[in-house]
């Protein structure tokens, strides 16, 4: 039946994104990044890098970054969020993306303190093993 088929082609069709709207303004920030910020990508990827290496050498868990994202483990299982906050209240914005793991995302427009960032994260993590080993006493 015609009610049927328009239903599930209506359904098809927004899970294509056939339902977006604006998607001219999604694409205007995607040309401004290739026509703008392409060539220095490069840059991004170093700072990873670099965060990635400095998390490794205060032994912190970290995985080589293939791109400008660097992901680690959190000291704690169940401890992303509070280490996310805490390095909040330092100025350094890093996201949770599951209960033990985070992600830090260097552009351009975060400014490269790579001192600062891996200062915050450590000092973070290190608070957050301390309230683990107080808690546990």
């Amino acid at each position: 039946p015609k009610a049927i088929i328009d239903g599930k082609a209506r359904r098809l069709v927004k899970m294509l994104g056939g339902g977006m709207r604006q998607t001219g303004i999604l694409a205007a920030g995607a040309l401004h990044a290739l026509e703008h910020q392409y060539e220095r990508l490069a840059e991004d990827h170093a700072a990873a890098r670099q965060i990635f290496e400095a998390l490794k050498e205060n032994g912190i868990d970290a995985v080589e970054p293939q791109t400008n994202i660097v992901v680690w483990n959190a000291p704690a299982p169940d401890a992303a969020a509070r280490v996310a906050e805490l390095c909040a209240v330092d100025n350094v914005l890093i996201a949770p993306i599951g209960p033990g793991v985070l992600r830090a995302v260097p552009h351009y427009n975060c400014g490269f303190d790579l001192d600062r960032i891996v200062k915050a994260v450590v000092g973070a993590h290190q608070r957050v093993l301390e309230g683990t080993q107080q808690a546990a006493s």
